[in-house]
């Protein structure tokens, strides 16, 4: 029998989880304080990490933490207010950084990873926006054949979850991409990603099939969970529908009225949701939280024809393609 099912966050993750449970027969109500897809997922890099089997902790990364953090122009930046609230999670970071752990973290990652492309595809379908999936492989660039041969214990990692990989000269990396700069020396191609030209049309497809399901899609912004017995019984929140109510937002909770919305249970695809209430996933798509290469890589999507290059930090996305950024 189906249950009432609330979401929070209608980015991608929160989109995806909403579809799949409507296809498990749940009734799904989903919320957040902005349309879908106007948040995060309005301007990621569109990856589908498939092959992200590596995690973030990993031997030797706190030191070039460290290392990143002296650097003036390095991507690393700490507010030392912030450092006592953070050394519970830095600990507990330090000793996933043990070998062992890496090992039984990517066994867990291996299991379900691989087959993100294969779950997305049948919403991809029924939305109808195959035209913006790509599957022409990833390319990984390195300023030369040094830095990719300090970054091989990585791509072993991944070979030795069942991942391919091929490794390019630079001959070779000219030949499939001839607008790549000639800073790039050398590559690997990861024939199996798959990315999608534009999240933000992806994440409002997906929301339009929500709604042709019945779905219902909330402006609103949730202030706290109903909790008893042990679950999530509801969902107090409060519409975030005009000016005024985003003001009431930010004064005292006893100062707000908040509508009360029952459910049998709560899912969150925000990362901001208390860990025991993000339920059924939690948004790790489109970000390198996977250990990464090291600084001197980038990665681009590959395409069979290359439009315009956009490059932030240290990444950059070969011929992206995305709605104008809003002007703050």
């Amino acid at each position: 029998m189906g249950k009432n099912v609330i979401v929070i966050g209608a980015g991608v993750v929160g989109m995806g989880c909403a579809a799949y449970l409507q296809r498990a027969g749940h009734a799904v109500k989903v919320i957040d304080r902005v349309p879908p897809g106007r948040s995060t997922s309005f301007g990621n890099g569109g990856g589908i990490a498939s092959t992200f089997v590596l995690p973030l902790a990993m031997p030797g990364l706190m030191k070039k933490y460290v290392k990143y953090y002296l650097d003036p122009e390095g991507p690393v930046s700490l507010r030392w207010s912030h450092v006592p609230a953070m050394l519970p999670f830095l600990w507990k970071f330090w000793r996933n950084c043990r070998p062992e752990r890496v090992k039984y973290c990517t066994e867990a990652l291996a299991a379900f990873m691989p087959p993100a492309y294969e779950a997305w595809k049948p919403l991809f379908e029924e939305a109808g926006l195959m035209p913006l999936v790509r599957a022409d492989g990833g390319l990984w660039l390195y300023k030369n054949a040094e830095a990719l041969d300090h970054d091989l214990p990585f791509w072993q990692g991944r070979k030795d979850s069942g991942l391919g990989f091929e490794r390019l000269s630079e001959d070779e990396l000219r030949q499939m991409e001839p607008a790549v700069s000639n800073d790039w020396k050398a590559a690997v191609l990861e024939p199996d990603w798959h990315y999608v030209r534009n999240p933000y049309k992806v994440v409002a497809g997906v929301a339009e099939v929500v709604r042709r399901r019945g779905g219902t899609i909330l402006e609103e912004e949730v202030l706290d969970f109903d909790r008893g017995a042990g679950t999530v019984r509801g969902a107090d929140r409060l519409r975030c529908l005009v000016p005024q109510a985003r003001a009431e937002a930010r004064q005292p909770r006893a100062a707000r009225e908040p509508a009360r919305l029952p459910c049998d249970t709560a899912a969150s695809g925000r990362r901001d949701a208390p860990s025991h209430h993000r339920g059924l996933c939690e948004d790790r798509d489109h970000h390198d939280g996977d250990g990464g290469p090291d600084r001197g890589c980038l990665r681009l999507p590959r395409r069979r024809r290359a439009t315009g290059l956009a490059a932030g930090g240290d990444g950059a996305v070969l011929g992206a393609e995305g709605p104008a950024r809003p002007q703050v």
